[in-house]
């Protein structure tokens, strides 16, 4: 399959944060909340630093009402990347 230079990414780069650092997504204080896992679901994902590609898990937090479903992954030792479904992908 051909891809085009252009192509809209499936998930958009929110975060980077050092394990355990105050981080919000969504207004969800994300190192304080416990991740569940959405099994069977991964994204790739570009370091918006270096270019690389990187397979992350997806997570859901639920909090209260408010539900945050991201991508996450550690881009190196302790530092972690943080990522959004992207509204406008196809």
């Amino acid at each position: 399959m051909l891809k085009c230079k252009w192509e809209i990414p499936q998930w958009v780069h929110v975060a980077t944060s050092l394990e355990g650092e105050d981080k919000k997504i969504k207004d969800v204080e994300i190192w304080e909340q416990e991740w569940e896992p959405m099994e069977g679901e991964v994204a790739l994902v570009k370091d918006p630093n270096y270019g690389q590609t990187h397979r992350f898990s997806v997570y859901r937090i639920q909090k209260d009402e408010k539900v945050v479903e991201f991508a996450a992954g550690e881009f190196s030792n302790g530092v972690w990347g943080f990522y959004l479904r992207n509204k406008n992908a196809a």
